[in-house]
Parts: C-alpha cells; sequence; structure tokens
C-alpha cells in the first residue's frame, strides 16, 4: 500500500470515528497579476472549534524580539504523544504522520518531529529527509512555517503537506512560473551554485529555486541538496534584509541564531522551492462601511505564500475580494523599497 492509500484509509477511519473534522467548502481563484491565489471558503456553518490545530490559523503573539521569540513551555502540545492508533507512518524513527484534525482540504497531513523540537528552529537534515520521502510518494505542496510572525499555529516542530489533486489550481506553479506580467529580476548566487538565482516574481523579498527536469522526473529531492539550498535561500535572503534596512548590519549570520532574526515560510513541491520572510503573521483590513468587511485579522501561513488561503467567514471573503491579494501578501511580506 502507498504512502497515500494508507493516508486516505486512515483518514476514512478517523473521520468515522469522529476524531478528524471535515469542512465542505468551494473554491474561486482571485487574480490579481503577479498574484494568483486560490480562495477555498467553507460551504457549510463551521463548528465552533479549536482554531490553533488548523493548519491555516495563527496562535496570536506579542511582536517579535528577542525577549519574546522563545516558545512557552505552557503551551499545549498535541503532537507530544499522539495516539498510536492515529499515526500513519513514523520516518526514520524521526517524524510521526498525522492526518490534519480539522480537514479543509483532502488528505492533509501533518509531520511533527518524535521527540520535541522547537517550531522557531530552522530546518535541519532529518527534516528534509523526511519532507524528500513524503514528496516521492505524494505529488504535493509541503510547507514549514517558522517563527512567530510565519502563522505557525503549535510549538512542537512539524512540516505539512497537502496532494495538488486536493486543489483545483496550484497557483505556486503558476505564478511564479509563468507570470507574465511582471518580469522576474534574477541575482547571481555566490553561496552556493546549487542555487542558481535569487529570482523575484513580485516587490516582496522571497527566493525561488526551479528544480531540473532530472529533479522533477525523479520525483525525490536529495536530503543533503535540499537543506543546502533552503540554507543558501536564508542567507541571500539575510543579506537583503541588511541591505534594505529591515536587519542591522551587524546581525549574526542567520543559520547561528535560533531561532532566526526574522520569521519564514518555507514551500516544497516537486518542481520548486520557495523561501519567504515574513514581517507579520495577520492583516487586519481597513474598515469599509459599504461592505461587509471586518477588522478582525486575516492570517496567513506557508500554504497563504503559495497562493492558496482559507477564508473561514464571509468577512474575509468580502476583505480580500475587496482589498486584493497584492495589499494582503504585501502587509505580510517585507517589500523591497526599489520594487
Amino acid at each position: 500500500m502507498t504512502l497515500l492509500q494508507k493516508i486516505i484509509e486512515k483518514e476514512k477511519e478517523l473521520i468515522a470515528s469522529n476524531h478528524v473534522l471535515p469542512t465542505l467548502s468551494t473554491t474561486r481563484n482571485l487574480e490579481e497579476p503577479p498574484y494568483l491565489m486560490n480562495l477555498r471558503m467553507p460551504s457549510e456553518n463551521p463548528l465552533q472549534r479549536d482554531r490553533n490545530l488548523y493548519a491555516g490559523s495563527t496562535i496570536h503573539h506579542e511582536p517579535q524580539n528577542a525577549s519574546t521569540q522563545k516558545s512557552s513551555p505552557t503551551l499545549s502540545d498535541p503532537f507530544e504523544c499522539p495516539d498510536p492508533g492515529q499515526i500513519i507512518e513514523t520516518l526514520f524513527n524521526t517524524h510521526h504522520i498525522l492526518i490534519n484534525k480539522y480537514l479543509c482540504a483532502d488528505h492533509h497531513i501533518v509531520v511533527p518531529t518524535v521527540q520535541f523540537e522547537d517550531q522557531l528552529s530552522h530546518l535541519t537534515l532529518a527534516d528534509c529527509c523526511a519532507a524528500s520521502k513524503i514528496l516521492s510518494e505524494i505529488d504535493g505542496v509541503l510547507w514549514y512555517n517558522s517563527g512567530r510572525n510565519s502563522g505557525a499555529s503549535q510549538i512542537h516542530k512539524h512540516l505539512q503537506c497537502i496532494p495538488l489533486d486536493s486543489f483545483d489550481s496550484v497557483p505556486i506553479h503558476q505564478y511564479y512560473l509563468i507570470s507574465p506580467t511582471y518580469e522576474p529580476k534574477f541575482i547571481d548566487n555566490p553561496i552556493n551554485p546549487l542555487f542558481k538565482s535569487l529570482t523575484f516574481f513580485s516587490p516582496c523579498l522571497h527566493a525561488f529555486h526551479e528544480f531540473s527536469v532530472t529533479d522533477v522526473e525523479r520525483s525525490a529531492h536529495d536530503p543533503n541538496q535540499l537543506l543546502s539550498l533552503i540554507n543558501s535561500a536564508l542567507l541571500l535572503l539575510e543579506t537583503e534584509m541588511k541591505e534594505c534596512g529591515y536587519l542591522p548590519p551587524d546581525s549574526p549570520p542567520v543559520l547561528e541564531q535560533s531561532p532566526a532574526p526574522f520569521s519564514y515560510n518555507v514551500v516544497i513541491t516537486r518542481k520548486v522551492l520557495l523561501v519567504v520572510p515574513r514581517q507579520r503573521s495577520e492583516w487586519i483590513p481597513p474598515s469599509n462601511e459599504r461592505s461587509r468587511v471586518s477588522p478582525s485579522p486575516i492570517g496567513a501561513n506557508s500554504l497563504g505564500m503559495a497562493g492558496f488561503l482559507y477564508a473561514k467567514t464571509p468577512e474575509i471573503q468580502d476583505a480580500l475580494l475587496t482589498f486584493g491579494a497584492r495589499n494582503f501578501i504585501h502587509a505580510l511580506c517585507f517589500v523591497h523599497p526599489e520594487r
């Protein structure tokens, strides 16, 4: 039985026993070049559920600084002792595979570390081994939220993945690979020759890498290369953030700091790698008396940076449709002053 078949079977079992709660939803594309967002909206009245267990929501945090960046050990950890009956598989004795408790997309898995590690920490080779193994069996979008402003919802380190077949469009492949309205800019990479360029498809600081045809045909990413690419992206983005004034010039190297001096999102598919520094986890849209827009904050994690958003309420839907994807993404990320 393949990993995806195991996920589907476990998902059916847990839904039948009410351990997993699916939400019926509809989707629509929100196009605002260079951005394409896939907006998922519940088609039923959602139950009153613990938002902190939904991967698309965020914990409300104080502003990120050296004194607040450490995770609180008093927060509940749902991944500390998972029910053995809910574990789909354990990879390399380092990571469990579980079904996301609140399903807003089919076959959504969470992949926590077996032993506690902090969600504020960088990815490790063990994490990349797990990510590579999952993507070798599932053609999906896999992501990691690092830091308090990244949209992270739990203190226990975990990856997440959803098969691409669970979506009706794949924005991360479309608006990064074929965006005809925004000319990409390339910067030579002096750090890692594997990471050929730092590519800008929007004014927001981000690093983008397209894997070679050989990598895609092979389906699996080499874990060492994957980790090297992610770390190279962080080093390049650190340089950009210092040049833009977002980090002090004498700030220690990002990879020597744990937690990092800035939150960031990592998105990986079989085709691409995307790393995005995050300025804040949520956006409060301007009030609009002519619509149902609510001043409630709208959050997004790595999946939002990849173009997938979950609009839990009509007010959030109105806000995104009224003010647009551009304003939303720009409010959450660091914008280059010259782009």
